[in-house]
């Protein structure tokens, strides 16, 4: 189990405007906190979590909170996500 402070400190990251997505192994590099921890609050959080149809270049998955993928997202990713049933 994440503490309620680490797992907080993850959804900030994941919702950092400097960011459009994230790496779990960029949030963990970050916070200083394991990777594992990132992976576990993503999946305790999935309903406030989108993770991007498109890999990082080197094939990582990448997230964002779905506050902010509703904000920023362009409408084709809004689309395709919907399509594949990761945004609501």
């Amino acid at each position: 189990m994440v503490s309620p402070d680490i797992e907080k400190a993850i959804l900030e990251a994941l919702a950092d405007q400097k960011y459009k997505w994230r790496t779990t192994r960029g949030v963990a590099q970050q916070l200083g906190v394991d990777e594992k921890d990132i992976l576990k609050a993503i999946q305790d959080n999935e309903e406030a979590i989108v993770q991007s149809s498109t890999p990082s270049s080197d094939g990582s998955p990448l997230y964002t909170t779905r506050a902010k993928f509703h904000q920023s997202g362009s409408s084709f990713e809004k689309i395709v996500a919907a399509f594949k049933g990761r945004a609501r």
